[in-house]
């Protein structure tokens, strides 16, 4: 009996470290937005938009770097947290930001779906984009997209 529970103990460790090595590693991106014509004029160039680095580690944390481009330069903000696969949803857990506890919308988790090849990790902003107070009333908000796009490095 001992035996065999220590093969099933061995044989969930294996398929814990399987799944982890699936995502482990760095991946770089951008936040990716399209919009119908009539509110292209109101979109900043994808060059202003936010890019982002996730670095998965195999202990189940992570860190990442967002960078917001502007003309005044570039303002960075580093993430801290913890990280769980479960099938091809990967959620990331924030718990600091900046050095400091993470909270409010900072602290919430994010779940990317990881594509079946392995090779891109995709967070659907789409929804909370539409209901945020600046976009309800705004013509064409309903064809708009809002995405975080990360390749594997």
């Amino acid at each position: 009996m001992k035996r065999a529970a220590v093969l099933a103990s061995a044989v969930l460790a294996a398929l814990a470290l399987a799944q982890a090595n699936k995502v482990t590693g760095t991946w770089k991106g951008s936040l990716q937005v399209t919009v119908p014509d009539e509110m292209k004029s109101q979109m900043p160039p994808a060059s202003q938009l936010p890019k982002l680095e996730i670095t998965l580690k195999g202990d189940g944390t992570y860190n990442g770097t967002t960078t917001q481009p502007s003309s005044q330069g570039k303002a960075t903000t580093k993430t801290e947290g913890a990280w769980k696969l479960q099938g091809q949803n990967l959620t990331l857990t924030p718990k600091k930001r900046d050095g400091k506890p993470a909270t409010g919308e900072g602290a919430k988790p994010r779940v990317y779906k990881l594509s079946q090849d392995g090779k891109t990790l995709t967070l659907d902003l789409t929804n909370e984009m539409r209901q945020s107070p600046q976009a309800k009333n705004q013509k064409g908000m309903d064809k708009a997209t809002m995405k975080v796009v990360l390749k594997r490095v």
